[in-house]
């Protein structure tokens, strides 16, 4: 008995080794449902990106359109409304329509959608007004109209003001991020996604028609403005020194971008502009002047638009939609 565990070891040792030894010998005879199952290959994909949203191209940088309601005496230049498109939406993977129900909607608040305000982080937003659209890098790429859809990335300081970065949703596309002034958006807190579709529907119109408020008051000022002796001069020196900011600012880039005597040579011209911008404001300062002035000796040349028929009507509809999106019209 002395030696009977050395043997067994030694034998169940051998047993084990023959065993690792003739299986693989021995797997042609097995029947198929035994054998194992050989690895199956995935096709690669074609490119290594998913179909996600194409880039905005950059376009030739210009200044950025006013398009809210405002006085000329404010340096705005006016201009009739126009219907543009898009700025490049592209297609996404990704359902951006509100799922919910209008059965089982809630009122925005209780889904923690309001107005966003003061520190509160926004989730998403829509444009209020005909809203100028940029590039990241501040290049002009075009305009969405009142009522556009847009999701909230971050805030940005420039030298237009406040910009909101965000990617804008039209009919199910969305584009890449984007600036959009932060006094064409209204934002709000939380998900767009819990609104119903009536709730959506509602806020879009509701805004389409503030959009309209605002394009009415632009073409009411313009035909206003037109009566004015001042108005042509008072234009041209707008231009001009918007014009002369633009370029500016072009070859402000392009010298950062430069190196040695290319560099030297564009902040010659950029010293030599600043000189010149310098009387291009003093003569739109003069002309801003002369329209103030006779603006204020004739009042009664200056459009009411609280009595227009088409703002009275559009103030109409939107004051049937308020009470349909609580809180969120404004």
């Amino acid at each position: 008995m002395r030696f009977f565990w050395p043997v067994y070891i030694s034998v169940a040792a051998a047993a084990t080794a023959g065993i690792y030894a003739a299986a693989p010998l021995a797997r042609p005879y097995l029947p198929d449902f035994l054998k194992p199952a050989a690895p199956v290959k995935t096709a690669q994909s074609a490119s290594p990106q998913s179909p996600g949203v194409l880039l905005l191209k950059a376009r030739t940088p210009s200044r950025p359109q006013q398009t809210e309601s405002g006085d000329p005496s404010e340096g705005r230049a006016l201009s009739p409304p126009q219907t543009t498109q898009s700025p490049y939406p592209q297609p996404s993977p990704a359902p951006v329509a509100p799922s919910v129900s209008e059965e089982d909607e809630l009122p925005p608040a209780l889904n923690g959608i309001y107005l966003a305000r003061g520190n509160e982080r926004p989730g998403w937003g829509m444009t209020r007004l005909r809203a100028s659209v940029y590039a990241l890098d501040g290049t002009h790429s075009g305009h969405v109209a009142a009522g556009t859809l847009v999701e909230f990335s971050d805030i940005k300081k420039s030298s237009k003001g406040k910009m909101v970065e965000c990617v804008v949703i039209l009919e199910g596309r969305r584009s890449e991020p984007v600036l959009v002034s932060s006094k064409e958006l209204r934002l709000f807190t939380g998900s767009f996604h819990k609104l119903s579709a009536r709730q959506m529907g509602d806020l879009q119109k509701y805004y389409a028609l503030s959009g309209k408020v605002a394009e009415r008051k632009n073409e009411l000022l313009k035909i206003a403005a037109a009566k004015n002796p001042h108005f042509r001069q008072y234009e041209a020196a707008h231009k001009n020194l918007m014009e002369h900011i633009d370029r500016a600012g072009q070859l402000a880039r392009q010298r950062d971008a430069a190196t040695g005597l290319v560099k030297m040579r564009l902040e010659d011209q950029l010293r030599t502009m600043k000189h010149a911008e310098v009387r291009l404001r003093s003569e739109y300062d003069a002309a801003h002047k002369r329209f103030r002035e006779w603006k204020e000796k004739n009042p009664d040349a200056l459009a009411k638009p609280e009595n227009d028929p088409q703002i009275m009507r559009f103030n109409d509809e939107m004051a049937a939609l308020r009470p349909r999106v609580p809180g969120l019209a404004y």
